[in-house]
């Protein structure tokens, strides 16, 4: 039988500074495809006016005990066998920098295995204490089930302090093909979607352009409607398009309530984006607080050091549910769900439930009381949120721009 860590050690577990550290113990000479900087690119071998040009990709990888990031180049015929292992590389003056170009790699990958219960995954993962454990719960079960269920889509609404972000940051330095990306764009949505299977949205894009707006939008549309890819016209002058595969797709969206945007004299998530958008993300308003406190003496090297085991165990079973959770299904009669209703003109919020019970479901083992219990609130959280946008009976106006559905990027 595996033993919980205390709640003192997990707050130190999943302290970032200790999983920034359990990588470099780990996964040091590691290339990830969070260490790409920028699109596709080239570096020329020599200074040479006709020396051999390299396609391929700019990493910046920081190592232990280095202050500064290394530049690295991999080639794009490399490119998708990301996460790599670094044995060899060569360097390359070109463009007033140095590259270490990687001229020997080989793949590297954790085998999954199932160590830890669906439900020892989500508890003993993040902050051990919150203020509204059941919602922090769900939350980080939907999280992590945008790991497990191919194209989930999804809005999650709270406090600042609740721990939305942190909590995605703390997988995304454990978990790999995974990315934050702040202030989104469609070029941004775009780079991410092309090198990542799971994507958070955080805060409110910039509407100043409304042709790039326009676009945002179309791609969230098409993702929304679980399409199997997208499409980037960002080059159509050149007659050259990039297509980026989104079957294996998870995004969603974190922000604050609208309320906290009105308040400083800005547009709240239904103001900015038009219905067709909004239909598409389920939602929820997720309440509390995480409540933390660090031990003076903490040592973020020690720490990873002592529970680098309990740390890859973690990795591997989320890796396993991964690989085989369209083998898992809900133990509970469906009918259960059925009780719970949603407005007739948004089916996906439906069957966004529906699929979640089964995450729920495994989370529950065999008890049907914690089941119905984490359903009722996972569905109290979602109407909360129709409340909140029709405070003092004034239903916010979603945006109805001047903008055709046309269901294309």
């Amino acid at each position: 039988m595996i033993e919980k860590p205390s709640i003192d050690e997990l707050q130190s577990i999943w302290n970032t500074s200790t999983l920034d550290s359990f990588n470099k113990l780990n996964f040091n000479d590691i290339l990830y495809p969070s260490n790409i900087d920028g699109n596709e690119t080239y570096i020329k071998l020599s200074q040479d006016k006709n020396a051999d040009v390299v396609n391929g990709f700019r990493l910046l990888k920081k190592h232990k005990n280095d202050n500064v990031e290394t530049l690295y180049f991999v080639r794009t015929i490399d490119i998708n066998d990301l996460p790599i292992e670094i044995l060899n590389t060569k360097k390359i003056n070109y463009s007033k920098e140095v590259f270490n170009l990687v001229i020997k790699n080989r793949k590297c990958r954790i085998t999954p295995e199932r160590i830890f219960t669906w439900k020892q995954i989500v508890d003993w993962s993040g902050c051990p204490q919150h203020t509204n454990s059941i919602h922090y719960s769900l939350y980080k079960m939907k999280c992590l089930y945008g790991r497990t269920k191919d194209q989930f889509y999804y809005r999650v609404i709270s406090e600042s302090a609740f721990g939305k972000t942190k909590y995605k940051e703390m997988l995304k330095l454990l978990l790999n093909k995974m990315t934050i990306v702040s202030d989104p764009s469609s070029p941004k949505l775009f780079f991410s979607i092309c090198h990542n299977i799971d994507v958070t949205l955080n805060e409110m894009p910039d509407t100043s352009n409304k042709g790039l707006f326009i676009k945002f939008c179309n791609m969230l549309m098409n993702l929304g409607d679980k399409s199997k890819s997208i499409e980037n016209p960002s080059r159509k002058t050149e007659g050259t398009f990039e297509n980026a595969d989104t079957s294996k797709l998870s995004l969603s969206f974190t922000h604050n309530p609208p309320y906290y945007y009105q308040e400083k004299g800005l547009k709240s998530f239904e103001e900015i984006f038009p219905y067709n958008v909004v239909n598409r993300y389920y939602y929820n308003f997720y309440d509390g607080q995480t409540i933390f406190h660090q031990k003076n003496n903490y040592n973020s090297e020690k720490i990873a050091l002592k529970f680098q085991t309990f740390l890859r165990d973690w990795i591997k079973s989320v890796l396993w549910y991964e690989e085989h959770w369209n083998e898992i299904e809900n133990k509970f009669p469906s009918s259960l769900i059925d009780g719970f209703k949603f407005k007739k003109q948004e089916p996906r919020f439906k069957e966004h439930f529906r699929d979640f019970a089964k995450c729920i479901s495994e989370y529950c083992g065999d008890d049907l009381n914690l089941y119905m219990k984490l359903l009722v609130e996972e569905y109290k959280s979602h109407k909360n949120y129709e409340q909140m946008i029709k405070k003092d009976n004034t239903e916010i106006k979603t945006n109805e721009m001047n903008m055709k559905d046309k269901r294309e990027v």
